[in-house]
């Protein structure tokens, strides 16, 4: 009975943390800019995607995700701190662009695509999360990153 309650619970824990998601993205939409321009035969646009995402914990710390090893029922310890890391609540608070560059001149062309983000929850973080410490380099990832994806000529 105990196990069919708690799987009852699951389900409206999962449904409400859906509901919330697609309420704040229709809030929250995805906005995308694009500028197009040509002087004598160099021609070209500029495309950018800008989006803005949380990511909360809604519910407590699963027993059956947490290794024994840890105070859990699960068999092994080596997936849990992630798990052990984070207590209910906000957990990232993003914001992410993507830019492509497109630039013609008669026959060539070049193509740049970069993409970037911040995660302003990541600059409370330290390294001392609530179990595992984060690494200087997981820590300087997680907080803010520019990336370039693509470069042709």
């Amino acid at each position: 009975m105990s196990i069919s309650s708690g799987f009852r619970s699951l389900k409206v824990s999962r449904f409400l943390a859906l509901f919330i998601t697609f309420s704040i993205t229709s809030i929250v939409s995805i906005s995308a800019y694009s500028v197009t321009f040509e002087h004598g035969e160099v021609y070209g646009s500029l495309d950018t995607t800008v989006s803005y995402g949380q990511t909360y914990r809604v519910q407590s710390q699963e027993a059956g995700l947490i290794g024994r090893g840890n105070g859990g029922t699960a068999f092994s310890t080596n997936g849990d701190d992630g798990n052990l890391n984070y207590e209910t609540g906000l957990v990232s608070n993003t914001a992410k662009f993507t830019s492509e560059l497109e630039v013609n001149y008669m026959n060539f062309g070049a193509f740049v695509r970069v993409i970037g983000f911040k995660d302003t929850e990541a600059d409370n973080i330290t390294g001392d999360t609530e179990r595992t410490p984060l690494t200087d380099g997981s820590i300087e990832l997680k907080g803010e990153n520019v990336s370039l994806l693509d470069a042709f000529v």
